[in-house]
């Protein structure tokens, strides 16, 4: 294996596999399910056993050939690597879309690949790369006719396909006509996280394989693993809702992001709206006000699924428990409503909304819920234990 710290879909990969065997590869395919999974470093498993030079009894790569040496550094001559990519420096149609990046993207890029080696989960993603390029699509070009050695393929491996449509189609209609029209021993892989995004045309001349979500014990254990404290391991895992990539994120700056999160709850539940505001303000970057958003609908959640079990067991935010089972006896919710506020928030900021408008309307739609229920939850003062 080239990854020895990837949780293997088997059945998916013996299914990879026994099209190899039987030569029965496809001219494209799209691996899409949640976002860090692992769909791209199966991809790279994949394209690795068809290439080693000494597989193992299950076809997999051996990880030690000079073949899956150069896979491993995403070097191989036979794999083209496609991602969106900022709109930075000014190019010409001819030109390769790496001459978009400046010295600092291209360093950060080339840094990716290397950790990509060691971390199957890893997202390689550059700063403001919201689009696939149409250079990127005419360098696919360019490469398809170069020449293959027999009984070999060239993998071009596209990572965050569905951007291939965003802002406009135009790197979509660029890829839908290179695959219809099939070059021998060419076969392509479009990583996707929402697969609604993509073009039908596109989907239609793909097979597509779904990846289930990682079963709850199967990411606490890979967490485990990593030395991760087993109560924060357990947390994480239910709010990172098997995305792996991201809960080694959250695993860093856990107690750090727990705090904010504690301090948000008491301004909202404390009928405190400049506290509100300051809290957010203070997190400053966009995606991580949004992923506060997001951890705040988890806890009301929580919430409103411990007032109809009584059961603890069934709190994701286990931290705040004592927050949880007060609340619930003061307080019935329409989690329904208040996750819908939530979300269209989310939405707008999604939208380039001007974020503190966006979030002084949340905190008024939310705290009327509450006002209307029981206003003595007001006055409940937020004591979470977040260590």
């Amino acid at each position: 294996m080239i990854y020895n710290n990837l949780l293997l879909n088997k059945g998916i990969f013996d299914q990879l596999i026994n099209y190899f065997k039987s030569d029965r590869i496809q001219n494209a395919y799209i691996f899409h399910g949640e976002n860090g999974i692992g769909k791209e470093a199966h991809a790279i498993e994949f394209f690795a056993a068809m290439n080693c030079k000494n597989p193992l009894e299950n076809y997999s790569g051996c990880g030690m050939c000079n073949s899956c040496i150069k896979i491993k550094s995403l070097q191989h001559e036979l794999l083209t690597l496609t991602l969106p990519l900022p709109r930075g420096k000014q190019i010409t149609n001819s030109d390769s879309p790496l001459k978009a990046l400046n010295n600092t993207q291209l360093d950060e890029l080339t840094n990716q690949f290397k950790l990509k080696g060691n971390h199957p989960y890893l997202k390689i993603k550059l700063n403001k790369a919201n689009t696939i390029l149409i250079n990127s699509i005419k360098e696919i070009k360019k490469n398809i006719s170069l020449s293959i050695p027999d009984n070999k393929y060239r993998l071009h491996l596209i990572l965050d396909a569905e951007k291939l449509c965003y802002p406009k189609y135009e790197s979509a209609n660029a890829l839908l006509k290179i695959l219809e029209e099939p070059t021998e021993n060419n076969f392509f892989i479009l990583i996707v996280s929402d697969i609604s995004k993509l073009l039908d045309t596109i989907k239609s001349r793909c097979s597509i394989i779904y990846f289930n979500p990682i079963e709850f014990d199967k990411h606490y254990n890979y967490l485990l693993n990593l030395n991760i404290d087993p109560e924060h391991a357990k947390i994480i895992s239910k709010i990172s809702f098997g995305d792996i990539s991201y809960s080694l994120e959250i695993a860093q700056k856990f107690e750090n992001k727990m705090d904010h999160m504690n301090k948000i709850i008491s301004s909202l539940l404390d009928n405190d709206l400049s506290k509100w505001k300051n809290q957010f303000t203070l997190l400053k970057d966009r995606d991580r006000v949004i992923e506060n958003l997001r951890f705040l609908n988890i806890f009301l959640r929580d919430i409103y699924n411990f007032k109809n079990t009584n059961d603890p067991n069934i709190i994701n935010f286990s931290n705040f428990e004592k927050i949880v089972t007060e609340f619930s006896k003061k307080y019935s919710i329409n989690f329904e409503l208040c996750s819908n506020f939530i979300n269209n928030a989310i939405n707008n900021l999604n939208a380039n909304g001007y974020m503190p408008l966006m979030l002084s309307a949340l905190y008024i739609e939310l705290f009327q819920v509450f006002k209307n229920k029981d206003s003595s939850i007001l006055n409940y003062q937020s004591t979470a234990n977040y260590n």
